[in-house]
């Protein structure tokens, strides 16, 4: 698999009334540490998950500022991420989820280039809907016995069947409610590559609730409602499979990528990340 290295930095171009709005609704916001955001991780939780037009961002983030906190790293509240997933050779964690087995697995090295920063992690959907995340913190991406030894204790693969799959690429919005129960990001500048093909998501962003227990009171639900943006569970690595090796199957995420191709076409954000 090849992989861009190194750091990259976030930069927003205001060329448009849109990136300046977006920029000013940020600046709206209370920051918070990353060493006080680390209270919130969330890693046995609930997700939900929404997927919206890059144009009702500006929106979506007014609505929220009064209740959340805008996670601030590196002097940036943009953080750019990378993420390189491992499967078996025929997809098998990919064919899990597109055939909608309950219990299933990703695994996948998560770069913080804000921080220079990669973790080897391990998440797990279990039968009752709930995700569950365990990580360690590594040097490379290099198979060694630390990482070795956790995917036997963690997850039903052997570290010799696993192969690099895909690299998704994206730049992250991090907030954290003023209480502290709940967390929520929105990725933005999505991308998603192996060695054959790369796929960029224009204008499409991706928010992701994060609960210890559903709970639709919350303010983002009521949000999502009033903007029509329903709850609709959406995977970055199916997304970029589904566009990287067209001859899988994929018949189950059809009318969902045709939303999000729909998206795609309308013009929205002017955002980049160098």
């Amino acid at each position: 698999m090849k992989i861009r290295n190194g750091p990259k930095k976030f930069r927003l171009f205001v060329s448009s009334e849109a990136d300046l709005e977006l920029k000013q609704t940020l600046e709206k916001f209370k920051n918070i540490t990353l060493h006080e955001a680390l209270e919130t991780e969330l890693m046995n939780r609930v997700d939900s998950k929404f997927f919206f037009s890059s144009l009702l961002l500006p929106e979506v983030l007014n609505r929220l500022n009064t209740d959340y906190r805008l996670l601030e790293v590196a002097k940036s509240t943009i953080s750019p991420y990378k993420t390189e997933y491992l499967d078996t050779p025929d997809l098998k964690m990919y064919l899990d989820h597109h055939n909608q087995r309950k219990h299933r697995f990703k695994i996948r090295y998560r770069s913080y280039l804000n921080t220079n920063t990669t973790f080897f992690e391990i998440k797990e959907r279990v039968n009752t809907g709930r995700t569950l995340k365990k990580r360690i913190l590594v040097s490379d991406m290099k198979q060694d016995h630390k990482k070795t030894d956790f995917l036997k204790s963690n997850a039903p693969f052997a570290a010799k069947d696993l192969i690099p799959s895909l690299v998704v690429d994206y730049d992250r919005i991090s907030l954290i409610a003023a209480d502290k129960k709940e967390r929520l990001t929105i990725d933005i500048n999505v991308e998603a590559s192996n060695i054959h093909s790369s796929k960029k998501f224009h204008n499409l962003c991706i928010l992701e609730l994060k609960q210890t227990r559903l709970d639709r009171s919350s303010k983002v639900f009521r949000i999502m409602k009033d903007l029509t943006i329903r709850r609709n569970r959406i995977s970055k690595y199916c997304l970029g499979v589904t566009h990287c090796y067209p001859e899988i199957k994929q018949n189950s995420f059809k009318k969902k990528n045709a939303q999000i191709e729909k998206i795609m076409k309308t013009k929205g954000l002017d955002v980049f990340a160098v």
